[in-house]
């Protein structure tokens, strides 16, 4: 996950979008041949991941942080209401300090993965809220409305 962030500004700096390519390319026999059930079965270390890193790069590299926001959207599956639970909090938290330009690019991505998410899963999402959920939501709640 920090490859995008390392190679940034390089010759050949690779993307998140250069990641999820180079697992299609793979063997389709591998177990890491389908990227979207990979990052399902390893969901919970991923998100720890990439906040991680998220956390240490963006404030210096926002538009590496966001496309690798963007591209991680792009390796999910529909998400339950658990899961939504774990990333909107990660994408409104990390979509706050992105640079302006790229805060609305952070909306379409929270926009996807609502859109995207299992049927059911919103209604599902009321059920997990808790304190530091509500915050967040609050927080960006705040931040963006008109």
């Amino acid at each position: 996950m920090q490859l995008p962030f390392v190679t940034r500004g390089a010759p050949q700096a690779v993307t998140g979008q250069a990641i999820g390519a180079a697992y299609q390319a793979l063997d389709p026999q591998s177990p890491w041949a389908n990227l979207k059930a990979f990052v399902s079965r390893h969901f919970r270390l991923l998100l720890m991941q990439l906040d991680l890193v998220l956390q240490v790069w963006t404030p210096w590299a926002s538009d590496a942080g966001a496309e690798l926001l963007e591209s991680f959207v792009s390796w999910l599956e529909p998400l339950s209401g658990s899961r939504l639970r774990l990333v909107l909090p990660l994408l409104l938290r990390h979509g706050l300090t992105l640079a302006l330009e790229h805060r609305r690019r952070a909306c379409a991505l929270i926009d996807a993965v609502l859109s995207g998410s299992a049927p059911g899963a919103l209604a599902r999402l009321v059920l997990h809220q808790d304190a530091s959920l509500c915050e967040v939501l609050a927080a960006a709640e705040h931040t963006w409305a008109p």
